[in-house]
């Protein structure tokens, strides 16, 4: 029997019970189980990514994969909920979202706000550096070359930057 002929009978004969817990799973923890199609999808690229037909236990592999995998759809969701959370608890409404900085419907006392701490959580370098990358938009390899450095330095310090901004906002 061919491996894709092997898998599509494992798929078949388990589909049923993996889509019950991962419905019982999302349901519990996120209340919508519209994931649930995606977390099965996954659970089986990661099959044939570990070549399961190899494995003792290839049922057992497939409920245990199938739980961590909703465990990590459960983390997105509990993460995207306490962004949000913090951004209601900060005075953001859905419309004037942090990461529309500068866009022109938020309205101009918000961005200047959003400047003005900006302009205080970092130092006059970053903020050239966050300029340059986010406002300006010009490539890393552009900015390592004016700045005469390594562009994964470049990167480290953007990240550093995120992270900041990420406390601030998030």
């Amino acid at each position: 029997m061919s491996k894709d002929r092997w898998l599509q009978e494992l798929y078949e004969a388990n589909y049923a019970r993996l889509y019950k817990l991962a419905a019982y799973r999302l349901m519990t923890y996120t209340g919508s189980e519209a994931d649930v199609p995606d977390v099965l999808q996954d659970v089986f690229f990661l099959a044939v990514e570990k070549e399961i037909w190899d494995h003792p236990n290839p049922e057992g592999w497939l409920v245990i994969t199938t739980a961590n995998v909703c465990k990590n759809y459960i983390r997105a969701a509990m993460r995207n909920f306490e962004k949000q959370r913090k951004c209601a608890q900060n005075g953001y409404e859905n419309d004037v979202h942090p990461s529309l900085l500068f866009s022109s419907s938020a309205d101009e006392t918000k961005a200047a706000d959003i400047q003005m701490t900006i302009e205080q959580a970092l130092s006059p370098e970053e903020q050239k550096l966050f300029r340059d990358y986010c406002v300006e938009k010009k490539p890393v390899e552009e900015i390592a070359k004016n700045e005469e450095c390594n562009s994964n330095a470049i990167r480290v310090r953007i990240f550093r930057i995120r992270s900041k901004l990420k406390k601030l906002f998030f």
